[in-house]
């Protein structure tokens, strides 16, 4: 649980500084300088934006896989599971593995969105760069 609690907080972490990257982007180019893009940018920032998406569904799941989880450790055992503790065990560990595949899938989401970050801001560089390579010739 320990982890689970760490390891959110790391995801947290992650999705507050991409936010703040992309402030700090949209402050110096504007708002509109992804719609005057190209279009493999345009649409680089698209997926960004599925993926952020995603990433929220994948958290409030996880959110509430862990709501559940500290619900069912916090209350008295039913009469169902009274009379068959291997009943409770075996739902403890279905939980358990929901919610590890769900954080494992997390992780990969804000792999992904990192990922697709440095792939925008290479494609941006390349279209700032190009009005300088035009001058030259």
């Amino acid at each position: 649980m320990a982890t689970a609690a760490r390891g959110e907080a790391e995801e947290r972490a992650k999705a507050t500084e991409l936010q703040q990257r992309l402030d700090r982007f949209e402050t110096i180019y504007g708002a509109e300088a992804i719609k005057s893009a190209s279009l493999e940018v345009q649409q680089l920032c698209e997926q960004l934006q599925r993926k952020e998406e995603e990433l929220r569904r994948v958290q409030l799941e996880l959110k509430a896989s862990l709501e559940v989880r500290a619900f069912c450790q916090g209350r008295e055992i039913s009469s169902k599971y009274s009379k068959e503790p291997s009943m409770l065990c075996t739902e403890v560990e279905r939980m358990s593995a929901l919610w590890e595949n769900l954080d494992k899938q997390l992780k990969s989401k804000i792999f992904d969105l990192s990922s697709m970050e440095e792939k925008l801001n290479k494609s941006l560089t390349e279209v700032r760069n190009l009005p300088s390579k035009h001058e030259k010739c």
